[in-house]
């Protein structure tokens, strides 16, 4: 059976995909992040799959078991779930294991909302969050390869269960906050306590990744930007991506043994440095001035677009559905129960 983490995004994917996921997958008998697949699935995120190349997928998943992980898959706008949903059941088929991964709403959305100014695509929190009307007459320039706007009218975590749970046979859904405890391995693989506990020390071993702008980085780079266009310029962000630039993206991944080798963003920064070659603005941020200075914590402004309603609702799913699946803590080998931090 083929295993695919579908996101969430921000839910401490990249940290899982760098330091847990290739282990667990190899330890399961299964093949992490192909390539060939991966190239493959970012390629259909943005373009249309010819016949050749889906049947090209259908064989690799027959041929081996994998385990693929790519937040892409759910689309990071609820508008496009269903889309990506049924796009999903294409690719994989019923017999699949779906791993998703959800956080407290407004964190997710703010974070979701930083993800967007990371990749360049730099827009006021007003002009980003809007109602289900607003999002009703900007539908002729939505699309599911873009985020230009979020509609938390949409942000239904139990819609999103049952889009999966109506067209695949196993659906797992963690919290972010429970993901430290390594218990949603146990509904995937039979492992033993040992190895799931080896697992949770490379999780809470980790080093942070992708964190979000501090404060201080947001109002930086809103001030870069305004001074950009006093001057008629804007800054090149992922939403301005055409076709090529999709195809060479595709590539440079399937060129990585795992998609999420990232360098380590201190020493990156460094290397740039040494060699005299400019750093990124994001690089600036997040591994300068953000690992220098004092972090302050970015919130969303009160008078955002935000329906609490469905905040709260979302929540009491976490709660209901989520969270009662896992048992007391296991204690760990290594180290007294007490002392394993769960926050994560």
């Amino acid at each position: 059976m083929t295993i695919v983490h579908i996101g969430l995004g921000k839910t401490a994917t990249t940290t899982l995909q760098k330091h847990v996921f290739p282990e667990l997958a190899r330890l399961g008998g299964y093949r992490f992040n192909d390539p060939h697949l991966v190239a493959l699935l970012i390629k259909g995120n943005a373009l249309k799959l010819s016949t050749e190349e889906k049947d090209d997928i259908a064989r690799k998943l027959k041929a081996e078991r994998h385990f693929i992980s790519l937040e892409g898959l759910v689309n990071w706008n609820p508008a496009f779930w269903q889309w990506a949903a049924d796009r999903n059941l294409e690719l994989f088929g019923p017999a699949t294991s779906i791993l998703i991964s959800v956080r407290e709403p407004i964190e997710w959305m703010t974070s979701v909302y930083q993800q967007v100014i990371h990749e360049g695509n730099v827009v006021q929190p007003h002009e980003f969050f809007v109602d289900r009307d607003e999002l009703a007459t900007l539908a002729p320039l939505a699309s599911p390869t873009r985020l230009d706007y979020f509609c938390s009218d949409l942000l239904d975590y139990a819609e999103l269960d049952r889009l999966y749970s109506d067209r695949f046979d196993q659906v797992v859904i963690v919290d972010v906050s429970q993901i430290a405890r390594m218990d949603f391995v146990d509904e995937l693989f039979d492992l033993d306590t040992a190895i799931v506990d080896g697992l949770r020390s490379r999780f809470d071993n980790a080093t942070s990744e992708n964190r979000s702008y501090s404060l201080r980085a947001m109002k930086l780079t809103f001030a870069r930007e305004r001074l950009l266009r006093r001057f008629g310029l804007k800054t090149f962000g992922s939403a301005d991506r055409r076709y090529h630039d999709y195809l060479a993206l595709a590539r440079a991944w399937a060129r990585t043994p795992s998609m999420t080798e990232h360098r380590d963003a201190r020493r990156s920064l460094l290397r740039r440095l040494a060699t005299g070659r400019l750093p990124t603005w994001r690089g600036l941020m997040q591994a300068g001035l953000d690992r220098i200075l004092p972090y302050e914590k970015f919130h969303l402004p009160k008078d955002v677009k935000i329906n609490l309603d469905l905040v709260e609702k979302n929540r009491r799913f976490i709660a209901e559905r989520v969270l009662p699946n896992y048992p007391p803590l296991r204690p760990r080998l290594d180290k007294p129960q007490t002392d394993l931090d769960t926050s994560r």
